[in-house]
Protein backbone atom coordinates (compact mmCIF):
# COMPACT_ATOMS: atom_id res chain seq x y z
CA UNK A 1 0.00 0.00 0.00
CA UNK A 2 2.69 2.34 0.73
CA UNK A 3 4.79 1.88 -2.23
CA UNK A 4 1.45 2.12 -4.38
CA UNK A 5 1.15 5.99 -2.73
CA UNK A 6 4.31 6.86 -3.60
CA UNK A 7 4.32 6.10 -6.58
CA UNK A 8 0.90 7.17 -7.24
CA UNK A 9 0.81 10.82 -4.77
CA UNK A 10 -2.62 12.00 -6.13
CA UNK A 11 -4.32 8.86 -4.37
CA UNK A 12 -2.81 10.74 -0.82
CA UNK A 13 -5.59 12.86 0.60
CA UNK A 14 -5.33 16.69 1.46
CA UNK A 15 -3.02 17.63 4.25
CA UNK A 16 -4.40 20.24 6.87
CA UNK A 17 -1.82 21.60 9.30
CA UNK A 18 -3.56 23.69 12.22
CA UNK A 19 -1.27 26.35 14.01
CA UNK A 20 -2.21 26.97 17.59
CA UNK A 21 -0.95 29.56 20.28
CA UNK A 22 2.63 29.22 20.49
CA UNK A 23 3.77 28.12 17.01
CA UNK A 24 5.24 31.14 15.93
CA UNK A 25 7.16 31.10 19.58
CA UNK A 26 8.05 27.45 18.46
CA UNK A 27 10.28 28.88 15.35
CA UNK A 28 12.28 30.69 17.39
CA UNK A 29 13.44 28.60 20.00
CA UNK A 30 16.33 27.10 18.01
CA UNK A 31 17.51 30.31 18.15
CA UNK A 32 16.88 32.12 20.74
CA UNK A 33 14.68 34.83 18.45
CA UNK A 34 14.74 35.96 15.17
CA UNK A 35 18.27 37.09 13.21
CA UNK A 36 18.59 40.01 15.78
CA UNK A 37 17.44 37.58 18.65
CA UNK A 38 14.42 39.44 19.82
CA UNK A 39 12.21 37.15 21.66
CA UNK A 40 8.85 36.29 20.05
CA UNK A 41 6.24 37.07 22.57
CA UNK A 42 3.22 35.41 23.24
CA UNK A 43 0.31 37.47 25.33
CA UNK A 44 1.14 36.50 28.29
CA UNK A 45 4.50 37.98 27.94
CA UNK A 46 3.87 40.07 25.29
CA UNK A 47 3.62 43.73 27.84
CA UNK A 48 6.85 43.00 29.14
CA UNK A 49 8.81 41.92 25.83
CA UNK A 50 7.85 44.74 23.76
CA UNK A 51 8.43 47.50 27.00
CA UNK A 52 5.00 48.52 27.77
CA UNK A 53 4.75 47.88 31.19
CA UNK A 54 4.38 51.17 32.38
CA UNK A 55 1.54 51.87 30.12
CA UNK A 56 -0.69 48.45 31.89
CA UNK A 57 0.92 48.62 35.38
CA UNK A 58 -2.51 49.61 37.27
CA UNK A 59 -3.95 45.98 35.55
CA UNK A 60 -3.46 42.87 37.75
CA UNK A 61 -3.50 40.72 34.13
CA UNK A 62 -0.50 40.20 32.86
CA UNK A 63 -2.35 38.72 29.43
CA UNK A 64 -2.12 41.29 26.98
CA UNK A 65 -5.74 40.30 25.40
CA UNK A 66 -7.24 41.38 28.29
CA UNK A 67 -5.47 44.71 29.46
CA UNK A 68 -6.54 45.20 26.03
CA UNK A 69 -9.77 45.03 25.66
CA UNK A 70 -10.15 46.49 29.00
CA UNK A 71 -8.60 49.20 27.84
CA UNK A 72 -10.79 49.47 24.49
CA UNK A 73 -13.90 49.39 26.61
CA UNK A 74 -13.16 52.50 28.26
CA UNK A 75 -12.98 56.02 26.11
CA UNK A 76 -10.41 57.64 28.60
CA UNK A 77 -7.43 55.43 27.06
CA UNK A 78 -7.53 56.05 23.63
CA UNK A 79 -3.66 57.72 23.53
CA UNK A 80 -2.50 54.86 25.81
CA UNK A 81 -4.61 52.28 22.97
CA UNK A 82 -2.35 54.31 19.94
CA UNK A 83 0.65 54.12 21.84
CA UNK A 84 0.44 50.29 22.86
CA UNK A 85 -0.83 49.79 19.07
CA UNK A 86 1.97 51.73 17.44
CA UNK A 87 3.94 49.77 19.61
CA UNK A 88 3.17 46.52 19.52
CA UNK A 89 3.22 47.12 15.42
CA UNK A 90 6.69 48.77 15.95
CA UNK A 91 8.20 45.77 17.59
CA UNK A 92 6.30 43.07 15.42
CA UNK A 93 7.32 44.56 12.09
CA UNK A 94 11.12 45.01 13.10
CA UNK A 95 11.09 41.07 14.14
CA UNK A 96 13.52 39.11 10.92
CA UNK A 97 13.66 35.68 10.09
CA UNK A 98 16.99 33.95 11.31
CA UNK A 99 18.81 32.77 8.69
CA UNK A 100 18.59 29.77 9.51
CA UNK A 101 15.21 27.29 7.93
CA UNK A 102 12.36 27.53 10.55
CA UNK A 103 9.93 24.83 10.81
CA UNK A 104 7.88 26.72 8.50
CA UNK A 105 10.01 26.66 5.85
CA UNK A 106 10.18 23.25 6.06
CA UNK A 107 6.46 23.33 6.16
CA UNK A 108 5.81 25.66 3.52
CA UNK A 109 8.26 23.26 1.26
CA UNK A 110 6.79 20.35 2.22
CA UNK A 111 2.86 21.34 1.05
CA UNK A 112 1.12 20.07 -2.07
CA UNK A 113 -1.25 22.64 -3.97
CA UNK A 114 -4.27 20.66 -2.31
CA UNK A 115 -2.73 21.09 1.26
CA UNK A 116 -3.59 24.00 3.23
CA UNK A 117 -2.19 25.26 6.60
CA UNK A 118 -5.23 26.35 8.81
CA UNK A 119 -5.12 29.18 11.62
CA UNK A 120 -7.18 31.27 13.17
CA UNK A 121 -4.17 34.25 14.26
CA UNK A 122 -1.61 35.27 12.17
CA UNK A 123 1.58 33.92 12.03
CA UNK A 124 4.36 36.83 11.54
CA UNK A 125 7.07 34.37 10.99
CA UNK A 126 4.98 32.21 9.00
CA UNK A 127 3.97 35.15 6.52
CA UNK A 128 7.44 36.06 5.73
CA UNK A 129 8.51 32.51 5.64
CA UNK A 130 6.04 32.19 3.01
CA UNK A 131 7.24 35.13 1.31
CA UNK A 132 10.98 34.60 1.54
CA UNK A 133 9.87 30.81 -0.15
CA UNK A 134 7.67 32.09 -2.67
CA UNK A 135 10.41 31.86 -5.50
CA UNK A 136 11.02 28.16 -4.86
CA UNK A 137 7.59 27.40 -4.37
CA UNK A 138 7.25 28.74 -8.61
CA UNK A 139 9.22 25.99 -9.85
Amino acid sequence: MVANLIENPKEIKRHVVILGAGASLATTIPTNGDRNGKRLPIMNNLIKVIGIEDLVHDFKSDNFEDIYSELYSKRDYTEVLETIEKSVYDYFSSLELPDEPTIYDYLVLSLRRKDVIATFLYYVMLGKDVIKLLPQLSQ
